[in-house]
């Protein structure tokens, strides 16, 4: 038995002391070839987004694959602020070799195929649970900010019925990413380009479908030089009325998450009173089939219960 487990351990102690010895390599001793495949991948990335823009333009509808899912994912949530070369691919692999690593371990401490599989499953739903908050902060930083947006425009246009003025002075008073996004703007036009590529690329930045329709009726308005009170009293009121409906959505989205909530809680519960009633029921639930069964399932449950929680948040959008 004393054997068993030096061997064991002596198995975890090397598989980590590999993965380390790789990540150093892979960091410190060959850091031209790890750029030069972070570059190639940034470069798909890029391509992909690309792509999409202009498939976006001629109204091309092509079949989302994953990684095309998954690259929206990453724009939106903002992680490649973060991390430069972060890509589908590297997020994928990197997640793969963490869930990898990490079954291997809970197989070693626990000798159960099943908690392995679960503990395989739950890496990738945790990270693409990260990635969603993030992506879910962002747009909130954006839609939270729309109604300040429009009222500072509204403001800026009674002294002068100017968009580059208007942007220009609204941005002294806005938040990020907005405030970038504006900067950017005013620094397109001041170098020369024109105005319909300044909104333009504004709006390919933005992935708020709101937000973008606000533009594209500034820009509309810009070259007929209309009145943008009259436009920005119109838009008060539409986004005014999209806020209310917004805050009806939060509060279905919170009752079902305390739904879900509470229904874990319950198999928690449930569980503890099992073993109050049954003798050895934790030995049973550890070291039987049917016991890690019972238990992976439970698991399951509440890994999707957390990603749906997660995810019900989407319904703001």
């Amino acid at each position: 038995m004393k054997l068993y487990i030096i061997l064991n351990s002596i198995f975890i102690l090397v598989t980590f002391l590999l993965a380390y010895e790789v990540s150093y390599k892979l960091v410190k001793g060959d850091r031209g070839k790890l750029k030069a495949v972070l570059h190639h991948f940034d470069k798909k990335y890029r391509e992909r987004l690309i792509d999409k823009k202009v498939n976006r333009v001629y109204r091309e509808k092509r079949q989302n694959s994953i990684l095309n899912r998954l690259d929206k994912i990453i724009y939106m949530s903002g992680i490649r602020k973060y991390f430069k070369y972060m890509s589908s691919e590297v997020f994928a692999f990197g997640v793969f070799i963490i869930s990898f690593l990490f079954s291997i371990l809970i197989f070693e401490l626990y000798k159960s195929l099943i908690f392995s599989v679960v503990a395989f499953l739950a890496v990738p739903i945790i990270f693409y649970g990260i990635l969603k908050e993030m992506m879910q902060i962002n747009f909130d930083k954006i839609d939270n900010n729309i109604m300040f947006f429009i009222s500072s425009l509204k403001s800026n246009a009674e002294i002068k019925n100017n968009i580059v003025f208007m942007i220009g002075e609204t941005t002294k008073k806005l938040k990020e990413p907005l405030k970038t996004y504006n900067d950017d703007f005013i620094r397109d036009v001041r170098f020369g380009i024109s105005i319909d590529k300044a909104f333009e690329n504004y709006i390919n930045k933005v992935e708020n479908v709101r937000f973008k329709n606000i533009l594209k009726n500034l820009y509309i308005c810009s070259l007929n030089n209309a009145n943008y009170s009259k436009l920005l009293d119109k838009t008060r009121i539409i986004v005014r009325n999209y806020y209310e409906e917004k805050e009806k959505r939060k509060r279905k989205v919170r009752a079902a998450q305390i739904s879900i909530t509470v229904i874990v809680i319950m198999a928690v519960i449930i569980l503890n009173a099992l073993s109050k009633v049954t003798e050895n029921f934790s030995f049973l639930i550890m070291n039987t089939r049917g016991g890690q069964v019972l238990l992976g399932y439970i698991l399951c449950v509440i890994l999707f219960a957390a990603y749906k929680c997660i995810s019900l948040k989407k319904f703001n959008y």
